[in-house]
């Protein structure tokens, strides 16, 4: 797979069009730590819409933010129905705040940064992280 790159000034509206585009795979904006800090699509993943959804929030945390739009524009529905438990507990406990059109990560919820990321996990994920302590 060859990288896809753009230019700074036009990520936003390269992903945008990309995210209308896709049906039932999910591609992935990662910003590369390099000099010329290029972006580019890298990964493909052919995934439920429940784990899509799940797999969209934890690559989002990579920047410390979820973009509630964009979430809406792929998945049609808003992450706070979805996620309804998780993003209440996290307003809450002052781990997430909104900022304009994001969810973002507060310096507190910064500090708990594996917590916060794993309470976003798909059910099936969570299921299974449960029960491994049990068969331990």
């Amino acid at each position: 797979m060859r990288d896809y790159r753009v230019p700074r000034d036009e990520v936003e509206s390269v992903a945008a069009d990309a995210w209308r585009d896709v049906d039932t795979l999910g591609l992935y904006v990662h910003v590369p730590f390099c000099k010329a800090r290029c972006r580019y699509f890298q990964d493909i993943y052919h995934l439920g819409l429940g784990a899509a959804m799940a797999k969209m929030v934890a690559v989002s945390f990579y920047f410390g933010e979820v973009h509630l739009e964009h979430f809406w524009v792929k998945f049609g529905a808003r992450l706070e129905d979805h996620f309804a438990r998780e993003v209440d507990f996290v307003l809450r406990r002052g781990l997430m705040e909104y900022v304009g059109s994001y969810l973002r990560l507060t310096p507190h919820g910064a500090r708990h940064f594996n917590g916060v990321v794993a309470l976003f996990y798909s059910g099936a994920v969570k299921e299974y992280l449960v029960n491994l302590r049990s068969e331990m």
